[in-house]
C-alpha cells in the first residue's frame, strides 16, 4: 500500500502492487471473504471512482475506496404501482417521492427509484430494461422518465438538449418579508451562469485538476449580466462537465400557499398548515428551460429566496421538517413521442 487514508465515512487505498480486493481487505481490515462480498454487493467499494460489482484483481497504482458507512434514505411507503404515472413499450413515467435518489449514489446502489423499480416489480412490462434519461434531486418529488430501449433514451435526451421537452415545477418559497412589493419588480425570466464557487462575483474557470469534484459546496451562480468569460483553458480532462453553464427558468405564476398544494403533499398536515400560514411564503409555478444540477434551488437562493425544506440553500431550521424533503415538485412534462409523433 502506498497510502491509506481514513475519514469518518471512507477508507482510501492507493496500491503499490497488484492484489485482489478480498486479499487487501483481509490483510488490512481482517475481513473474511463473506464480508468483502457483502460490502461489494452493497455498492460500498469503488475502484478508480467506479463501483465494483465483484471481487477482482487490482492493478498496481489503483485507487480503492471503501465506504465504512452507508447513506440511508427514506423507504417508499407505498407500492410502486401507485407511483407509476404512465407506461408503454418505450418508456415509463413515475411519480418519484422525496427522500430517495432517482439513481444510485456512490455509497448506496440499492436505495434508489431506478433500482427498486427494476428489482421489485412483478409486472411483465417493467421487466424490460430501464434506462436513465434525467433525474430529480433526492429531496425533489414528481415526474421522472425512464426509457425502455436505447432508441427512446437517445431521442428523449436529444429533445432535452434541444429544449423540446416542456418541464413545469411547483415550489413553495420564502425569504421576502415584503413579497408583494418585491414581486412587482421581480423579472419573470431568470438567467444565470453556474460553475465552481468563487470568492468574487464572476465565475472562475474550473481548476485544471483531475481530482476536481463538482459537489454542493462548489456550486456558484452569478447573474447573466455580470458574467465575464473566463480565460481560455483546456477542458478536455473534464469532458462530462462543460463550464460555464447557462441557467434559464421562467416564473409563470405566484400565489398564496395552501396546505394541499402539490409541493407540500409529502409533509405532515400540521407542518403544511404552518408553512401555509407564514406571511412570506408563496407558491411558484416555474417552467424550467435548462436543466442544471440544483438549478431551481440555486436560482431561488441567488434571488434572495429559499425553498421550504432546503437546508443546503438557506432555509431556516423551523421550516425544515425532514432533511431530504423539499417543497419542490416536477408537476408537468410535455414532449413529442419520437416514434408516434404524438
Amino acid at each position: 500500500i502506498g497510502k491509506h487514508v481514513q475519514d469518518a465515512k471512507r477508507l482510501v487505498f492507493l496500491l503499490k502492487k497488484g492484489t485482489s480486493v478480498s486479499q487487501l481487505f483481509k490483510n488490512y481490515l481482517g475481513y473474511p471473504t463473506s464480508k468483502t462480498t457483502k460490502v461489494i454487493e452493497q455498492g460500498l467499494v469503488l475502484q478508480n471512482r467506479t463501483t465494483l460489482n465483484m471481487n477482482r484483481h487490482l492493478k498496481k497504482g489503483s485507487e480503492l475506496i471503501l465506504y465504512t458507512s452507508q447513506s440511508i434514505y427514506s423507504p417508499i411507503h407505498t407500492t410502486l404501482n401507485n407511483l407509476i404515472h404512465s407506461e408503454n413499450d418505450t418508456h415509463l413515467i413515475m411519480n418519484k417521492p422525496p427522500g430517495i435518489p432517482t439513481l444510485s449514489v456512490r455509497d448506496n446502489i440499492t436505495d434508489n427509484l431506478l433500482y427498486i423499480t427494476k428489482h421489485t416489480q412483478k409486472r411483465s412490462i417493467t421487466s424490460s430494461p430501464l434506462l436513465v434519461t434525467s433525474r430529480l434531486d433526492t429531496g425533489t418529488s414528481g415526474l421522472v422518465v425512464f426509457a425502455r430501449n436505447k432508441k427512446f433514451q437517445t431521442d428523449y435526451n436529444n429533445a432535452l438538449g434541444k429544449r423540446q421537452v416542456k418541464k413545469m415545477y411547483q415550489t413553495v418559497v420564502g425569504g421576502w418579508s415584503d413579497f408583494h412589493e418585491r414581486w412587482n419588480q421581480f423579472p419573470q425570466k431568470l438567467e444565470h451562469f453556474v460553475g465552481p464557487r468563487n470568492d468574487g462575483s464572476v465565475l472562475s474557470p474550473m481548476p485544471p485538476s483531475k481530482s476536481f469534484y463538482f459537489d454542493d459546496a462548489d456550486i456558484h451562480v452569478v447573474p447573466k449580466k455580470t458574467f465575464q468569460k473566463p480565460p481560455k483553458m483546456d477542458y478536455s480532462i473534464h469532458k462530462s462537465i462543460d463550464f460555464p453553464r447557462e441557467c434559464i427558468l421562467n416564473i409563470k405564476s405566484v400565489s398564496r400557499v395552501s396546505p394541499s398544494d402539490t409541493p407540500l403533499k409529502y409533509f405532515t398536515p400540521s407542518f403544511a398548515e404552518m408553512v401555509a400560514h407564514q406571511p412570506d411564503t408563496r407558491l411558484l409555478t416555474i417552467q424550467l428551460i435548462t436543466g442544471r444540477t440544483h438549478q431551481i434551488r440555486l436560482q431561488m437562493e441567488a434571488s434572495g429566496l429559499f425553498i421550504i425544506g432546503d437546508s443546503t440553500y438557506s432555509c431556516p431550521d423551523h421550516l425544515i421538517e425532514n432533511q431530504n424533503h423539499l417543497a419542490l415538485a416536477c408537476t408537468y412534462l410535455n414532449f413529442v413521442h419520437p416514434d408516434t409523433k404524438e
